[in-house]
């Protein structure tokens, strides 16, 4: 059994509890370095073939089995990528991850549903450090110097005349570029000048209620990567953007948002995850190409019960475009209704909000009107508390429920079954 902790990211936490060496056989290029022995050099394909040439010649080899592993390629040419140590930049998250703790442990921010808040007090409990640097060909550069003599890094505003520690004049910028999600989040604290000068720049940090992504985002930055923004800005930065965004005027201002909403992940008719891999990649635009852009979405929404998948299904949103039809028929006749006076002496569509102005009408005393404003007030405050309560599948069918049964067509014929 191999442990190479350089080169295997499981081995490398073995090799770090029980403190042992971290020795890199290769270079930048995949090839054999001086630690490599006799196989300095060499290809790494070519150094695998003679490390078993050798097995095989000492007698060492037992046998040869294939193995299934995840083998890490390159996105754009496909070549293998070899896991290997090697000097990155990393932001220390512990002291900030302790902050966005206390803010949702406090109440101050709350996340939606809430069985997911523990999941989140788990990944910040034991997050690792942040790796910020990426070795690409665009991107922000990190702004630090490496001296050719002493091997100093320096990190400066400015570039540097001279090395801080040994005076040497040869610095050379490291080439590594920022994290793009690091990068966009800071913004705001290197241009406090733009910030002030330009209140539009105040939407950086507007005060929303709420804040929506994926589940998946938990992981890659969700209440945690919302509230490092404010609270740890330095004084002269945060009281400039705060100036800017109208914060300064607000009493309870430490976190940007209130609550994070936890939405939905859209996978196939199986619940299979989608991916270019498994071919079960659905394209939003075919589907709005042939089933129209209202029944797509509101199969999305009707779909979207807080805490579960959506499982979309070509039939299922083929049903609602059917019954789309049946709507906007029943939207048809409440226009030609009212284009032909047929409303006349009765509560119009447009004024149901403002029924009470009504009361003196004699139509709203009959059992049918009244019983039509009842649902409609009953069905107003659903919808208002499935807003509040981000339930989106109540949100979407009580209405729709509401108007196909008052005004839209009996199902399978074209009769109208108007409420009144």
């Amino acid at each position: 059994m191999k442990v190479t902790p350089a080169h295997d990211p499981n081995d490398f936490q073995a090799g770090k509890r029980h403190n042992l060496p971290q020795i890199d056989v290769m270079d930048e290029h995949a090839h054999m370095n001086q630690n490599a022995g006799r196989f300095a050099g060499l290809d790494r394909y070519e150094a695998r073939k003679r490390v078993l040439a050798d097995l095989m010649e000492q007698g060492f080899l037992v046998g040869e089995k294939d193995h299934t592993l995840a083998l890490g390629k390159c996105d754009r040419c496909g070549t293998v990528v070899e896991p290997r140590l090697s000097e990155q930049w990393f932001i220390k998250i512990q002291p900030l991850a302790q902050k966005a703790i206390a803010a949702v442990e406090s109440g101050e921010i709350t996340i939606v549903p809430e069985n997911y808040k523990q999941i989140y007090l788990n990944w910040m409990t034991n997050i690792y450090d942040w790796c910020i640097s990426r070795q690409l060909w665009w991107g922000h550069r990190i702004p630090a110097w490496k001296c050719d003599g002493c091997k100093e890094f320096i990190v400066a505003r400015e570039a540097p005349v001279k090395c801080t520690k040994c005076g040497g004049t040869k610095l050379e910028q490291v080439s590594d570029v920022l994290d793009t999600w690091f990068f966009v989040r800071t913004v705001a604290l290197h241009n406090p000048g733009l910030a002030a000068e330009d209140t539009r720049s105040g939407s950086l940090l507007s005060d929303h209620a709420a804040h929506h992504g994926v589940r998946d985002l938990i992981f890659l930055g969700g209440a945690d990567d919302h509230v490092w923004l404010p609270l740890h800005a330095g004084a002269r930065t945060r009281s400039a953007i705060k100036s800017a965004s109208g914060w300064a005027e607000k009493k309870n201002d430490s976190v940007p948002f209130r609550q994070v909403y936890i939405h939905a992940l859209v996978r196939d008719a199986d619940r299979q995850k989608m991916s270019k891999t498994k071919g079960n990649v659905i394209d939003p635009l075919d589907i709005i190409q042939r089933f129209g852009t209202d029944a797509t979405r509101f199969t999305l929404a009707a779909m979207a019960a807080p805490g579960t998948d959506i499982a979309f299904s070509e039939s299922r949103t083929m049903a609602i475009a059917l019954r789309q039809q049946d709507l906007e028929r029943g939207a048809v006749h409440v226009h030609e209704c009212g284009s032909s006076g047929m409303w006349r002496g009765r509560p119009r569509p447009r004024n149901l909000a403002g029924s009470e102005r009504h009361s003196s009408n004699t139509a709203l005393n009959s059992g049918k009107t009244a019983g039509f404003f009842s649902r409609f007030n009953r069905v107003t405050a659903e919808v208002n508390d499935a807003l509040a309560a981000y339930r989106s599948t109540k949100l979407q069918t009580a209405p729709t429920i509401f108007f196909g049964a008052s005004f839209a067509t009996v199902p399978g014929t074209d009769q109208a079954t108007p409420e009144f």
